[in-house]
């Protein structure tokens, strides 16, 4: 398959070799007169059974993977969404295809039009790195899939950080829950791509706190964004903060939260848009490689 089908293809990294690897693109989401870059990350397939080109946004946050019913109903027809789950064969790269199952979010999804002439099929979870350890590149906008001796002769380099991340939380199941520093105090954060502009986001009473240290003299925004087909609203705010995942430093230059929404705190992609995230499920490990 050739590379019209995603964004052009960058130059390996050595360090992966000959790893198979996918290339992902940025989506810039609006809200009223903003335009928010790097909103989602969208990832492109060719669906086997149709030969039809598909886009599915990259969400660890969620556990599984959902297809938007309406979405595929017009792009691959109505035959598809018989059954409240399906097995997608998927052609993502040259090098890389999947057979993976996944299932429907009924009444869910966009149908093309002027502005969105290509709606996005589904959303690929957190099972779809569970086949294999991977590192998502921001800066090269690729995704490596590794083997296990990668990722050790990875933790060997001194430019690497790694810490080990719970899955399971009071409030949350099959996530990748990381421990931070702030300041003297640890607290934990899921790692959710679906909150993809985001660096840092707060629980309210969380970001009140942060707001009184790290914030004063300046306002917060207002977006209303899509999440799930439903309006979310969001606070963004300029901060001067940093956080510690194990022993490297990140510096945080806006914090989020919802005044409509029960979140726990996550870390998104924008913390890491100069970096290398290695995630090994199976281990449960979770690295940043500088």
């Amino acid at each position: 398959m050739k590379s019209n089908l995603s964004v052009p293809e960058s130059a390996p990294n050595p360090l992966f070799c000959d790893a198979p690897s996918i290339d992902f693109e940025w989506k810039t989401l609006k809200s009223g007169d903003l335009n928010v870059e790097h909103g989602a990350m969208m990832i492109r397939a060719r669906e086997e059974n149709s030969g039809r080109e598909v886009k599915f946004q990259l969400d660890t946050g969620a556990p599984v993977s959902p297809l938007y019913e309406i979405a595929v109903a017009e792009q691959l027809g109505e035959k598809y969404t018989k059954a409240d789950t399906v097995e997608f064969c998927l052609t993502f790269s040259d090098s890389y295809k999947r057979c993976m199952p996944f299932f429907y979010m009924r009444s869910l999804g966009k149908r093309a039009n002027e502005t969105n002439p290509e709606p996005t099929l589904g959303t690929l979870g957190l099972d779809f790195f569970k086949s294999q350890p991977v590192a998502i590149d921001f800066p090269a906008r690729k995704i490596y899939f590794l083997s296990e001796k990668i990722i050790d002769d990875i933790r060997s380099n001194q430019d690497s950080t790694f810490t080990t991340y719970q899955s399971d939380s009071q409030n949350a199941r099959d996530k990748i829950i990381i421990p931070f520093k702030m300041g003297a105090t640890v607290q934990y954060a899921i790692f959710d791509t679906g909150s993809s502009p985001m660096e840092l986001y707060l629980p309210p009473d969380e970001w009140e706190k942060l707001q009184a240290t790290h914030c004063r003299g300046q306002n917060h925004e207002t977006l209303i964004v899509e999440a799930w087909g439903k309006p979310l609203t969001l606070w963004r705010q300029p901060a001067t903060c940093s956080i510690e995942i194990a022993n490297a430093k990140f510096n945080v230059s806006e914090i989020y939260t919802s005044p409509d929404s029960g979140f726990p705190a996550m870390l998104g992609n924008a913390l890491f848009f100069d970096k290398i995230v290695v995630i090994d499920t199976a281990r449960h490990l979770f690295g940043v490689l500088q």
